[in-house]
């Protein structure tokens, strides 16, 4: 007979290594954004910046995310200042895209589920509840297991 615990952990190691994975990834951009955002703050007006939801360089190339169109036309008035200041830093880059964050509406977030596609398998629960307990992002986890709680709720309900 198979030992489900012994399985499931098995099984679950690729899984943990690709969240370890993601979560490294995300870091580093947080902190490169972190860092473009507080170089280009010392020289030009930080006010520029609020309407920036993200800073990135991949293959030296800026990529600035702003809320709109607006906001991307004034920075892009900037971009030899700004292309300037990294340089100056010792930052590689060679050009700068700009691009409007698209959020889509709440109701475009959510498709229709039919009652019957609602529930969750238990073994699905105990896999997420393995994986939330090796989290090291604590908001991450408590999410993991807010969704848990409330998906083994329903499933006693139905």
């Amino acid at each position: 007979m198979l030992d489900y615990g012994k399985h499931c952990a098995r099984n679950l190691t690729p899984v943990k290594n690709l969240l370890n994975l993601v979560q490294q990834q995300a870091n580093r951009k947080a902190q490169g954004d972190q860092r473009i955002r507080a170089l280009l703050s010392r020289k030009l007006d930080s006010a520029l910046f609020e309407n920036v939801e993200f800073f990135n360089i991949e293959e030296e190339q800026l990529t600035v995310l702003t809320r709109s169109a607006a906001w991307t036309s004034r920075l892009r008035f900037f971009s030899n200042e700004m292309l300037a200041i990294l340089r100056e830093a010792g930052i590689r880059v060679r050009d700068i895209k700009f691009s409007v964050s698209v959020k889509p509406k709440p109701e475009e977030l959510v498709r229709p589920v039919p009652p019957n596609e609602r529930r969750i398998s238990e073994r699905s629960l105990e896999l997420l509840d393995s994986i939330a307990g090796d989290m090291e992002n604590n908001e991450l986890r408590r999410s993991f297991e807010k969704l848990i709680a409330n998906a083994a709720k329903k499933n006693r309900s139905s």
